[in-house]
């Protein structure tokens, strides 16, 4: 979040992950997780997104599907681009990815530099968030927080 503010940035997205046509779907995000900034620019954004959603929920043709072809639209990644802007000016930009966990983790780094797990491809959901959420711990050293009790 501090990185956010840093740079300015109205939201932040997990990269689309995907392996169907990942060579059609470069700069595309998730619609499944992110982090925004509320303000004037995001909402004109969000409230655009969902009136296309409700006009168009694109369910034909190749991916991406409903919300992330709507969000993927108004964001128009352009490569190379940092900060990326989008339609009503949206600052934005994706969280690197040794930062997210897509299903399982593909790296040591990733177990070790993990902010958010995506929890996808799987039908046992609370099986896989349980054993990410150990193998993660046992690496992470997560921060102390300080003794409010009175002891």
């Amino acid at each position: 979040l501090e990185w956010m503010k840093d740079k300015g940035l109205d939201m932040i997205f997990m990269r689309e992950r995907t392996q169907v046509m990942p060579e059609q779907r470069v700069g595309e995000v998730n619609a499944g997780f992110y982090v925004l900034h509320c303000n004037p620019r995001t909402r004109n954004f969000w409230e655009r997104l969902l009136a296309e959603e409700k006009a168009y929920p694109k369910m034909e043709g190749y991916p991406p599907y409903t919300d992330q072809y709507h969000l993927n639209r108004g964001l128009n990644h352009q490569p190379g681009v940092f900060p990326q802007v989008g339609a009503y000016g949206v600052r934005w930009a994706t969280i690197p990815d040794y930062h997210c966990i897509w299903c399982t983790p593909e790296s040591d780094k990733e177990v070790a530099l993990a902010a958010f797990h995506h929890a996808v491809n799987t039908q046992d959901k609370p099986s896989l968030l349980q054993q990410v959420r150990n193998q993660v711990l046992q690496v992470q050293q997560l921060p102390l927080t300080p003794n409010t009790g009175g002891s």
